[in-house]
């Protein structure tokens, strides 16, 4: 289903199409060669799409990816789910996150409290 037809230099017609439900790993690299090569509509768009797959499944991989690619918008608004959320919460918690990267980015609203231990003298 094309939802238009550019021109190429060749004089050949070239279908676009539209792809209704990405993989999530599809947003992300594309997400990144937008960032890298400045496409400043196209980071816009992507990272709105990429915001609206993001659930508790999805969390880590966005936000290990959203810290890499140094997108703090992106990076908030995941930091704004997990504090909503009580599965982030409790996973964390837990220890559970497989990236030390994320681990480390939800410090900032969940600072991570050691238990001192008494000195006994």
């Amino acid at each position: 289903k094309g939802v238009g037809i550019w021109g190429s230099p060749g004089k050949n017609s070239v279908m676009v199409s539209k792809l209704d439900n990405p993989p999530l790993q599809l947003l992300l690299n594309a997400l990144g060669l937008a960032k890298k090569y400045i496409v400043e509509y196209m980071v816009r768009w992507l990272m709105e799409a990429t915001t609206e797959r993001l659930n508790t499944q999805t969390f880590e991989q966005i936000l290990e990816r959203a810290i890499l690619l140094d997108i703090s918008p992106l990076r908030m608004r995941c930091l704004r789910f997990a504090d909503s959320c009580s599965a982030i919460r409790s996973r964390y918690e837990d220890g559970s996150f497989t990236e030390p990267l994320v681990s480390l980015e939800l410090q900032a609203i969940w600072p991570h409290r050691e238990t001192k231990r008494r000195r006994v003298f």
